[in-house]
């Protein structure tokens, strides 16, 4: 313990000082590899659910779209249908307008009869299917 200086590298010889100096630098490179293996594998994971989170998106999305287009197809359909009926029944007042006494009566009693058979009729096919 002769030697200039204090601690464990008084202690040391020159030679064991650069073994020492060595250890250090490739236990230091050893770390800074595995952390930067680390970090790489932990951005790889991040990728993958970032992938995984806008593959969801973009399905969900897609699947939005597509019942939109679906319910704006009914409703255009709707439209459509509520548009015939209101020109039918445009058209049947134009007639009625032109019908006089008995061959109105008829006319309605005619049109209630074909009602109620279409009405008698959706009943015994939802009782079928029940």
């Amino acid at each position: 313990m002769g030697s200039k200086g204090h601690g464990l590298e008084a202690e040391l010889s020159g030679s064991a000082v650069r073994e020492r100096d060595a250890a250090i630098q490739i236990q230091s490179a050893q770390r800074g590899h595995v952390a930067r293996r680390d970090l790489r594998k932990k951005k790889q994971a991040a990728v993958v659910v970032q992938a995984s989170y806008h593959g969801w998106q973009a399905r969900k999305s897609v699947k939005e779209q597509k019942q939109r287009k679906i319910e704006d197809e009914r409703f255009e359909d709707i439209q459509r249908r509520r548009a015939k009926r209101m020109q039918r029944r445009q058209e049947e007042k134009q007639l009625v307008q032109g019908v006089k006494g008995i061959e109105l009566e008829e006319w309605e009693q005619n049109r209630e009869t074909v009602a109620t058979t279409k009405l008698q009729a959706k009943w015994r096919q939802r009782q079928a299917t029940r």
